[in-house]
């Protein structure tokens, strides 16, 4: 038995309207006769009329109200002669429709209208429509004749030389987007030059441009290799900035040179860009040139930067901690020689919260103690007072502060920072 349960359906007496349904489709139609189930309220009703594709009238009101419910529409119903012939003849009535239309595909002149099993109408355009349309196009002969070459003509002399150029990356073409040079993703100017200045000769003749050398350059000029860098050319001068695309390769280091008829273009300085990969700021608030540095805490635990990593901490007792993996202090005059590598938190006067001091095991570690310090002398805000520590006594360092410790890193470890 053939159902129809698609969308859902209201009552208004005897009237169903129904949502979301098509009761006229070719292949399901509904007709007089047919039962029509709204589970929900557990109600059968018989089809009188068909007022529409979406509304019914059938032969009784529902007990209760019905609204927008689920329902079932039994299609065949007893197998009657009645039934049989209808349902022959809505099939044959939906045949000749398709064949009429097909006929009108090759005869008519316009779109035609195509009804689909589901009941609704596609237009197609005819046969003819669309030879015609092909009629209408212009042939390749026809082009060179309809045209008026003049106007391009005129347009080519308008646009100089440029009209005549390819596009592309070899000398004398117009570069597209991404070719290469400063407009190239990455950059894509790759040298091999171990000389600064013959480096920057490649240039002299080019626009701001973005390369990258492959090879490290020599003779003291810092140039680290497959570096990101930048050309800038300004009359006879330059500059050049190279970004080292590892940190162990050094600082940002910019170039200036200039260009004089007698030569070709030279470098006359390099300067490096201090950042936050080749400095430190101390605990009292100082950039110091950085490699390697320790930030010692209150807890034994440690922050390392790139070029101390493989140093370890701990607490060994109150104010004494233990640091492994060094060769001492580094010797560094910036930050006092090899006596001077510590540096230890200032209170708001800039006085130091704590005595510091060290010894070296024989296993090399290093001991670092520390020491109340307190200022007797100054006022009593200034004078750093603890209760149960005399100035001398051992003391943890204080909460939330750390003693910056300038090491010195086996050859292993060591990353060469510029």
């Amino acid at each position: 038995m053939a159902i129809y349960d698609t969308g859902t359906v209201t009552f208004s007496g005897t009237t169903v309207n129904g949502s979301g349904v098509n009761w006229q489709t070719a292949n399901n139609p509904v007709r007089p006769g047919n039962t029509l189930l709204v589970m929900p309220a557990f109600e059968a009703f018989t089809v009188l009329r068909i007022n529409s594709a979406t509304q019914l009238v059938v032969n009784r009101a529902p007990t209760k109200a019905i609204s927008n419910s689920a329902y079932c529409l039994l299609l065949t119903d007893a197998l009657s002669n009645d039934a049989l012939a209808q349902r022959v003849s809505e099939m044959t009535r939906y045949y000749e429709q398709q064949v009429n239309a097909w006929g009108q595909l090759i005869t008519a002149s316009e779109d035609v209208s195509i009804i689909g099993p589901d009941g609704s109408a596609v237009k197609v355009p005819s046969l003819k429509k669309l030879y015609d349309g092909l009629g209408a196009k212009a042939d390749k002969s026809d082009l060179s004749k309809k045209a008026d070459t003049s106007a391009i003509e005129n347009l080519s002399k308008s646009l100089g030389t440029a009209a005549k150029k390819n596009i592309g990356k070899g000398y004398g073409s117009i570069p597209l987007s991404g070719d290469g040079g400063f407009i190239a993703p990455g950059g894509d100017t790759s040298t091999n030059e171990n000389d600064i200045n013959s480096l920057f000769n490649k240039f002299m003749n080019s626009g701001m441009i973005v390369y990258r050398n492959n090879v490290d350059v020599t003779n003291n000029w810092v140039h680290p290799k497959y570096s990101p860098s930048l050309f800038v050319p300004a009359g006879d001068t330059f500059a050049a900035i190279s970004f080292p695309y590892d940190p162990g390769q050094g600082a940002v280091r910019i170039f200036g040179g200039r260009r004089k008829n007698d030569w070709n273009g030279k470098a006359l300085y390099s300067r490096a860009l201090w950042d936050s990969v080749n400095t430190s700021v101390d605990g009292n608030g100082f950039i110091k040139k950085a490699s390697p540095i320790v930030k010692l805490f209150r807890d034994g635990s440690s922050e390392l930067n790139s070029e101390s990593q493989g140093v370890t901490t701990e607490r060994v007792c109150e104010g004494v901690y233990r640091v492994s993996g060094t060769l001492g202090f580094n010797a560094d005059a910036e930050w006092g020689g090899p006596e001077g590598g510590i540096e230890v938190p200032l209170d708001r006067n800039k006085q130091p919260l704590v005595w510091v001091d060290y010894e070296v095991e024989p296993s090399g570690d290093l001991l670092i103690k520390t020491y109340h310090r307190a200022h007797p002398s100054g006022p009593t805000f200034a004078r750093n007072n603890k209760p149960g520590y005399d100035d001398g006594m051992p003391i943890d360092i204080p909460d939330g502060r750390w003693v910056d410790l300038r090491v010195q890193m086996p050859e292993s470890q060591r990353q060469v920072k510029e």
